[in-house]
């Protein structure tokens, strides 16, 4: 962390460094872990990330599986909340794909005949 700190003060631009590292709580994990840390420092001050991964870092991905994996990730939960917020899906209840997708077109052409451009902008 103290890296990227002194990194972000001499640029005044954000700066980040990640390691990879086995950890291990006192009582609540059965044996040791990976974890990925990405040290992140903006010009507002310290920003730490870790994340558990299941395989070991020999090979020095740390940051590829932060930024390429687990952000991607994340990035794909915020667009399952947007459709669920915009789209009512929190009603696609049913077993069959086929009826919660029905649901979903239902809400998007409701929606859609409900603004004052008839939803074709």
């Amino acid at each position: 962390m103290e890296k990227a700190r002194r990194r972000c003060l001499a640029t005044g631009k954000p700066a980040r460094r990640f390691r990879s590292f086995t950890y291990r709580t006192l009582n609540s994990w059965s044996r040791k872990r990976q974890v990925i840390g990405k040290a992140e420092y903006l010009p507002k001050g310290a920003n730490p990330r870790f994340i558990v991964a299941h395989f070991p870092d020999s090979m020095g991905w740390a940051q590829k599986l932060y930024e390429e994996v687990y952000c991607a990730r994340s990035d794909m939960e915020n667009r399952i909340k947007e459709q669920h917020l915009d789209l009512f899906a929190d009603r696609t209840s049913s077993h069959e794909m086929a009826s919660n997708q029905l649901r979903l077109w239902f809400s998007s052409v409701a929606i859609c005949s409900s603004s004052p451009s008839g939803g074709w902008d």
